[in-house]
């Protein structure tokens, strides 16, 4: 009886291992929510616009750069969406600056990071202007 329990044990443990995928560290698997699991207004990987209330703008390292982030309030009940906009001296060197109580349209994706929802953006529209803004591993030009 104790082996047949061990066994079911083991069988139980190797689902979810498999169910869950394998850690990128190398690690013990850890449960988390599907990637597929943004809900219907957030699908994960599709393009699409979002409009909202910029509450907050911080600069975040991120692979050796300063990253500009942003929390749109949107339009709705719900917490703010973290919008990952690009390196800060990209948005620097073209005048690109942000304030809390700014409408802005961000196109882009949602991605999974570090086990998080993030708004990856790949365009912005702030004062009737679009502005393109570059792939996360964009280098400064050497002038």
């Amino acid at each position: 009886m104790l082996a047949l329990l061990h066994l079911m044990t083991v069988l139980l443990l190797t689902s979810l291992t498999y169910a869950c995928g394998a850690p990128a560290h190398g690690g013990t698997p850890v449960l988390a929510a599907p990637r597929t699991n943004a809900g219907p207004e957030r699908p994960i990987g599709s393009i699409q616009a979002v409009t909202g209330e910029v509450v907050d703008v911080e600069n975040l390292p991120l692979n050796n750069q300063t990253y500009v982030k942003l929390s749109l309030k949107l339009s709705g009940e719900g917490p703010p969406l973290s919008v990952r906009l690009g390196p800060g001296w990209y948005l620097d060197e073209r005048g690109l600056r942000f304030n809390p109580r700014e409408q802005v349209t961000v196109h882009g994706r949602h991605q999974w990071v570090d086990g998080r929802d993030i708004f990856v953006a790949t365009e912005v529209t702030k004062d009737g202007s679009t502005h393109p803004l570059p792939a996360e591993d964009t280098e400064p030009e050497q002038k």
